[in-house]
């Protein structure tokens, strides 16, 4: 019996081993999709140019705070970093429909003030005398 229990955990270690040199395979693949070296991801995540050397070689695993500056930084999809599925890079949605209208509303806003400003310019020129002698 302990042969199966044994043969059971070597089998589920190795599962693990595969995923995450599936995982270090994704972060090497992300690295040349943005076209970004090693050291530009250790200088935007504060993580150092020797753990992210370790990650791409395989000796180190990509940990969870690289992960959440890849995707927050980066747009890069944590389903597909973690599965392999769907695109690397998410689409970025900018606003939701509140955000939307708000946003239409300032440029309305800005638009009355651009008119105003241009009425209040007009003006000024018109009141402007003329030079005498020039």
């Amino acid at each position: 019996m302990s042969t199966k229990k044994n043969s059971v955990s070597i089998s589920r270690s190795a599962e693990v081993v595969g995923v995450r040199q599936d995982i270090n395979a994704r972060f090497s693949r992300i690295k040349d999709l943005l076209g970004l070296s090693g050291a530009d991801i250790a200088r935007g995540s504060g993580q150092t140019r020797a753990y992210i050397s370790r990650i791409s070689t395989g000796q180190a695993n990509v940990g969870l705070d690289l992960l959440v500056f890849l995707a927050t930084h980066h747009h890069v999809s944590i389903d597909w970093f973690l599965t392999g599925i769907g695109s690397p890079i998410r689409s970025i949605m900018l606003t939701d429909a509140a955000e939307d209208q708000k946003l239409r509303q300032e440029l309305l806003n800005l638009r009355e003030e651009v008119e105003a400003l241009k009425r209040l310019v007009g003006k000024k020129a018109c009141k402007r005398k003329p030079s005498i002698g020039r």
